[in-house]
């Protein structure tokens, strides 16, 4: 008869702390290893049993998720806010790595979804796109905000536009400023040149 053995894995940058439990819900092995590729497949590899492991969501979970998907019959990315709900006790790593394999084994725990890596590129690059976005716009706040501090009027979008720069620039008749202006001009361009391509602005 197969035994199963439910893993609960609390990641952090260096070391991942692990919980091994039994069907019984008995502790049958703990360990805190690198979180590295190697140590991780070294650990996985050497139980028994048809596995289950789970570790929560954040910033490792995707490389995690692709390490174990091929080495174990199920890994769940579980949602942390969930896990506070219905988790207990003390707080330490030992006791979140056992209290994760605990709330595997008794199917408690609410997943994640992690596709494949295609659909998870295409995330990643509306992720991009949106911060890339919101980076140029309070950009284009800070560059309005240095006119409008002034009292010079910049309403349109004449005030962005290259061609014209070197007369905004001269209107703040103030050097330091005029050299910040420039800086938040190069972030502008940075910005709408990754953003809309290098056509001209």
């Amino acid at each position: 008869m197969t035994r199963r053995k439910y893993v609960g894995m609390d990641v952090h940058s260096a070391t991942t702390v692990i919980d091994v439990q039994n069907e019984g819900g008995k502790t049958v092995g703990t360990s805190t290893i690198e979180t590295k590729t190697g140590p991780i497949k070294d650990f996985i590899r050497g139980l028994t049993g048809t596995i289950h492991v789970t570790f929560e969501e954040g910033v490792h979970a995707a490389w995690l998720y692709d390490l174990m998907k091929p080495l174990v019959a199920e890994v769940i990315v579980c949602n942390p806010k969930h896990n506070k709900l219905i988790r207990s006790g003390n707080k330490s790593d030992r006791n979140d790595a056992q209290e994760l394999a605990e709330l595997l084994r008794l199917g408690s725990l609410k997943g994640v979804y992690h596709g494949d890596c295609g659909t998870r590129r295409l995330r990643e690059a509306v992720r991009a796109y949106n911060a890339l976005t919101a980076d140029c716009l309070r950009v284009i706040n800070r560059i309005k905000a240095m006119y409008r501090g002034r009292g010079i009027d910049c309403s349109g979008t004449e005030v962005y536009r290259v061609t014209h720069r070197e007369q905004w620039l001269d209107r703040l008749g103030d050097p330091p400023a005029m050299v910040r202006l420039g800086l938040l001009y190069q972030q502008f361009d940075s910005g709408f040149i990754a953003l809309w391509g290098s056509c001209q602005i």
